[in-house]
């Protein structure tokens, strides 16, 4: 199938124990790229790096029903307090209870930094630090999921990261016809597309985390032709 659709993001912050892939499959929804591994509380002055508590229930409900998963870690560009290395091997450590998923890894760079705490010139050397770590273990590239605005200012503005295009990209760009691709992609070197943040989650068979609450709005993307494991 080309250009199938799928989930463009799920976490604990819009899954729980009553998530339903499969209706999610029956609604047409060929993969979705869930979350294994984020930052959290800190502790003696660090961030702590932990599983996302919804991936090893998402990832089995997901092969459940057919559909295929990209894993993704939340990277956290802190990197005077939040070493890459770290960051990778605790990734490495969530997926490998349940595999990565058909469609592989993903490092998820989007949001920046709080003003006046951190600079984050030069983030990508510690990108790059992550993703080789993945890659060395995986065996397989990981891809990249950002937006204009992070890769322009952080990615490929003043330093240019001439590595960036071996790696494929998922690219945020909400409510357009076609996405905004950021350089060195652009314009058409994308492979998925997360083009709105605002899918009715209840039709999709995400529900409220509490009976009686509304239910979340999901993020819905589309890949940039068929999925790598299809060939028509």
């Amino acid at each position: 199938m080309r250009n199938p659709i799928g989930i463009g993001d799920a976490s604990n912050n819009d899954t729980n124990q009553n998530t339903d892939w499969s209706l999610a499959a029956k609604r047409n929804i060929k993969f979705g790229i869930i979350r294994a591994s984020t930052t959290g509380n800190w502790v003696a002055g660090k961030p702590q790096i932990i599983e996302d508590p919804m991936f090893q229930s998402n990832a089995q409900k997901m092969a459940d029903a057919g559909v295929k998963r990209m894993s993704y870690h939340w990277f956290d560009p802190r990197f005077k307090v939040c070493n890459p290395i770290d960051q990778a091997q605790k990734f490495l450590d969530v997926v490998s209870k349940v595999g990565v998923g058909e469609l592989g890894p993903m490092i998820d760079l989007e949001d920046a930094p709080a003003a006046g705490i951190y600079h984050f010139a030069g983030v990508g050397t510690y990108v790059k630090m992550w993703l080789d770590a993945v890659e060395l273990v995986l065996k397989v590239k990981p891809r990249i999921y950002t937006n204009l605005n992070y890769a322009s200012q952080y990615l490929f503005g003043n330093v240019k990261e001439p590595w960036l295009t071996d790696y494929g990209l998922v690219v945020a760009s909400w409510g357009s016809n076609a996405p905004y691709v950021p350089p060195p992609w652009a314009p058409t070197a994308w492979d998925c597309w997360q083009y709105t943040a605002a899918a009715p989650g209840a039709y999709y068979g995400f529900p409220a985390a509490i009976p009686g609450k509304a239910a979340p709005n999901i993020c819905l993307s589309v890949w940039n032709g068929p999925l790598p494991s299809e060939t028509s």
